[in-house]
């Protein structure tokens, strides 16, 4: 049997394949604990490649216009697809069977032999029972914003988010991203001096451990809610996010499907489907 094979320049060069890699790495089950989805799927098609990833609440399917001389599917754990990205040249790899990712002579142990869930049965029909809502990426944001403010100020004293939301319109930061107010919190500014003073530094980092795992707590349950007839559909900040990652459109438009769960949304985007529940499936 004839080996399947990824050559970059199929995709317009490394660094548009490597870049696609990094938008659906997010949507990939992060543990070994699920296995069968730690890692992207590979569909090699007669004229088609497609590209697929989930965890379980979110789940994204990319296909290209891409000729194939052998058909097939394999899965590519995250831990391979991570050194892969780290490549700055054009490469090309194959796939052996369902065993090794074959790559400048070297076989990596990258391929994870199960069967990859049967996602097309779980994206919903967009043809019946859907209502369609857009959000430009910039009115979303705010959006986000609002509801991160919220849960940033029940994790943290007063104190701190003054110097925090001062910190984040300094760097005209929209979205406030948590890691970086872990960052502040040792911050430096161009010339090596502290932004802070030597007091206010030493308040946030006595309560360091306190803000981050509240912060963490709080960050990791988040949700925003969509008004659709009426209808409220609650769905993790995170999750959007990402999703408004890898759309490239400035308008974002929310497919939701009554016939499958309240909470769940389909977006479209040219070759893109991505799909966001509130339960695992």
């Amino acid at each position: 049997m004839s080996n399947l094979v990824i050559n970059t320049t199929d995709f317009g060069g490394y660094k548009k394949f490597n870049s696609i890699i990094k938008k659906i790495l997010p949507f990939v089950y992060p543990t070994e604990s699920r296995y069968d989805i730690n890692g992207i799927y590979f569909e090699f098609k007669e004229d088609q490649t497609i590209l697929t990833a989930t965890d379980g609440h979110s789940l994204y399917t990319e296909f290209f216009n891409i000729k194939n001389k052998v058909v097939g599917s394999a899965i590519i754990r995250l831990e391979g697809l991570k050194q892969l990205i780290k490549i700055k040249q054009e490469y090309f790899f194959e796939i052996d069977g369902e065993q090794f990712v074959k790559l400048n002579g070297h076989n990596y142990s990258w391929i994870i032999n199960a069967d990859y869930i049967k996602y097309n049965d779980i994206i919903p029909s967009l043809k019946e029972n859907s209502t369609a809502i857009e959000y430009t990426k910039e009115d979303l944001k705010h959006k986000l914003l609002k509801e991160a403010n919220i849960r940033m100020r029940e994790a943290l004293n007063e104190e701190e988010i003054k110097l925090i939301t001062n910190y984040l319109k300094q760097k005209n930061l929209l979205m406030i991203d948590f890691n970086e107010i872990l960052k502040y919190i040792n911050l430096q500014d161009n010339k090596g001096l502290s932004i802070l003073s030597k007091e206010k530094i030493k308040i946030l980092e006595s309560n360091k451990k306190f803000i981050e795992k509240r912060i963490n707590s709080l960050w990791y349950h988040k949700s925003t809610t969509i008004v659709v007839e009426e209808f409220y559909y609650n769905f993790n900040i995170s999750y959007i996010n990402d999703i408004m990652d890898a759309l490239d459109n400035k308008n974002i438009i929310f497919n939701i499907n009554s016939n499958t769960h309240k909470s769940s949304a389909l977006f479209c985007e040219n070759n893109k489907r991505i799909l966001l529940m509130a339960d695992r499936f």
